[in-house]
């Protein structure tokens, strides 16, 4: 933005836009989570894991992007291609609604799996995936 007045706007819809992703992110995530009530504590704790580690490899992305490929463009396109990654990882994500009807097993019922069952599961490592390229992405642009 060359002017606060420029600013502001891009600023308002960066904010609107990050809220909006950050709400579906999180009840997305607890519709996973609630079916290995066993396990929320390691799932919870790998996916902000996962999230942290985007935030802290993001910045030194970011600077080799900068010092590789202009201040100003690569970073740009390496995150617009991020997104669109994070697309087709959005297609392995499964439905986590209920249908209208259906019968609930009670939590806890059976055992959970343990941890590694459970990130061998393509969904699991599509959302930690998609997080991480997400904050990743955040990290290098800031």
């Amino acid at each position: 933005a060359t002017s606060l007045s420029s600013l502001v706007p891009a600023r308002l819809a960066v904010g609107a836009g990050s809220s909006m992703l950050a709400t579906a992110e999180q009840a997305y995530l607890m519709d996973v989570v609630e079916r290995f009530p066993n396990n929320t504590g390691a799932l919870l704790g790998t996916v902000q894991a996962v999230g942290l580690l985007g935030w802290a490899v993001g910045p030194a992305v970011g600077g080799v992007l900068a010092e590789r490929g202009g201040a100003v463009r690569l970073p740009y396109v390496v995150i617009g291609s991020v997104l669109i990654g994070s697309a087709g990882l959005y297609a392995l994500l499964p439905e986590t609604r209920r249908a209208r009807g259906s019968a609930d097993a009670s939590p806890g019922a059976a055992r959970p799996p343990p941890l590694r069952t459970l990130l061998a599961d393509r969904s699991q490592r599509a959302l930690l995936a998609s997080r991480f390229g997400l904050i990743v992405g955040w990290a290098a642009w800031l």
